[in-house]
């Protein structure tokens, strides 16, 4: 499957992931703890697949940004008709220095492609984009399947090209190694291959943090454990 990249065949990755990649169930998951907030970022935005979440609310203002022009060139054929949206060849630390600011960063479907070094550094960039204290980061990631999960769920992780597919413990452990941010809400979801939520394919963490210099009165994280 390395052979089908969002680099050399931008449109049939996009169909693999919609038919077969759990794009569906994602889109719910990154939507969790958006809030309808109207400014959002999202990090390694990849061909749009996320982006079609936030088509429904006109009061959105999207952006998305992709080291990868060719999936950035698709993401814009794509929405070339919400004006709303917008896509950039950029990388979230050249942004950060910007004077750009954002209500909801999202990070989908990334950090199981990058170091831990790296994870952290992206984690401190978002922190810099964030526009006030009732802002928020979301982190949403694929992890490695439990021991008493399907057959299914282990087969399907083969498929997997990130390099760096962690344990759920281990992610949400490297979360908190930005001191600038806190974890409120940590949970694990199931996500489905298809567009009907079956087979389960995946176990994916669910994140939402915010910035620790404004927020005082944080409730205490929240882990919702599946079924």
């Amino acid at each position: 499957m390395s052979l089908l990249t969002q680099s050399r065949f931008p449109r049939l990755y996009h169909i693999f992931q919609i038919a077969v990649g759990g794009t569906v169930d994602k889109r719910r998951l990154c939507l969790e703890h958006w809030g309808a907030r109207r400014r959002v970022l999202e990090v390694g935005c990849s061909v749009g697949n996320i982006a079609s979440a936030f088509l429904d609310n006109p009061d959105v203002l999207y952006t998305g940004v992709d080291v990868d022009a060719g999936a950035v060139a698709y993401a814009r054929h794509r929405f070339r008709r919400h004006p709303r949206f917008r896509f950039l060849v950029e990388d979230v630390h050249t942004l950060a220095q910007s004077a750009k600011r954002f209500d909801y960063v999202l990070f989908a479907g990334v950090f199981h492609h990058v170091s831990d070094e790296e994870c952290v550094a992206m984690l401190r960039s978002a922190r810099h984009l964030l526009a006030d204290e009732e802002a928020r980061v979301a982190v949403v990631d694929p992890v490695l399947p439990e021991r008493g999960d399907s057959w299914f769920l282990h087969w399907f992780v083969k498929l997997e090209q990130g390099e760096y597919l962690r344990r759920e413990t281990e992610l949400r452990a490297l979360l908190v190694r930005e001191e600038g941010l806190e974890t409120l809400n940590a949970s694990v979801r199931f996500v489905g291959a298809t567009p009907y939520s079956v087979p389960r394919c995946a176990r994916f963490g669910v994140y939402e943090l915010a910035g620790t210099a404004s927020e005082a009165n944080l409730q205490p994280t929240s882990e919702k454990a599946p079924r």
